[in-house]
């Protein structure tokens, strides 16, 4: 748990984007329990998978024709949910360069950083909906299923980008506006949030 700080200095756009922020965030942590339940699920089911196609292969001599297929469109969904999951929860890899800078030009990047992920979301959810929607009509060899169905991971993963970079792009815009706010500890609002501390 986290406490963060809203400006409440008679503002009204902070008292509209309250609510707006604790939907978000209530909205995100439902998200994200439900995507790593289903990403453990997901790679325990490839390697039963896996495991099923190097009993099949080389013990009982004959594969099963729908094993591999299985694995590499699980592979793509874990690898596309993992990516958003990684992202909500800060845990890329990433470079340190920022804290180089003094805190201000920090803040600034930060807040840059954020809005590239939120395009970057956005043009994966449009660019994803698209392919999905061209190959919707063609089935998989092995398993014959609907293309659309390892295709959409691209829309999903697009869509999870964009909410988890609109809370993380709200949590540094308040925190300039703390920042900026802090001359008057009066008009200084606590509400608690459950979320990693800034």
């Amino acid at each position: 748990r986290c406490f963060l700080v809203l400006p409440s200095c008679g503002c009204s756009t902070m008292t509209f984007l309250q609510p707006i922020y604790r939907g978000l965030t209530f909205v995100n942590t439902l998200l994200v329990r439900a995507l790593a339940f289903t990403l453990a699920l997901g790679l325990l089911a490839m390697s039963v998978s896996v495991l099923l196609q190097v009993y099949f292969r080389y013990v009982v001599q004959s594969a099963l024709p729908w094993s591999e297929e299985l694995s590499r469109y699980l592979l793509v969904y874990l690898s596309f949910g993992g990516g958003a999951l990684a992202y909500q929860r800060g845990a890329h890899v990433r470079l340190e360069l920022f804290r180089a800078f003094p805190k201000r030009q920090h803040a600034v990047l930060e807040r840059f950083q954020a809005a590239c992920t939120l395009l970057f979301g956005v043009a994966l959810a449009w660019g994803g909906l698209r392919l999905l929607l061209r190959n919707v009509d063609q089935t998989s060899p092995a398993m014959g299923v609907s293309m659309g169905l390892p295709n959409a991971a691209i829309p999903l993963c697009g869509v999870l980008l964009v909410l988890f970079a609109l809370e993380r792009l709200f949590e540094l815009l308040v925190l300039a506006a703390v920042v900026n706010a802090l001359c008057d500890p009066g008009s200084l609002e606590v509400f608690v949030c459950k979320r990693r501390p800034l």
